[in-house]
């Protein structure tokens, strides 16, 4: 059986590729994502705002930094890729 994981991207271009993290479900896309967001840009992501289509392989969220109230929806791009 084949079963994919997938790599994540920002902005859905193979050269913006994260080579660093990988994933097989929709409930690691999202603790990588918040994981991501919180330690390397310092922001807080609405765990409970994911939408995740992995039909159209696109992840979408809120998310906001540290020092802001405002939150926004950020969108970020999957790519599958099988794995044996």
């Amino acid at each position: 059986m084949i079963n994919p994981i997938y790599l994540i991207s920002s902005d859905g271009y193979r050269d913006s590729i994260y080579l660093d993290f990988y994933v097989a479900s929709e409930e690691d896309v999202k603790k990588l994502i918040s994981f991501y967001r919180k330690e390397y840009l310092g922001e807080i992501v609405d765990i409970n705002s994911f939408q995740i289509d992995l039909t159209k392989l696109r992840v979408i969220f809120n998310s906001k930094p540290d020092w802001d109230d405002e939150w926004g929806k950020v969108t970020y791009h999957l790519h599958k890729i099988s794995k044996t």
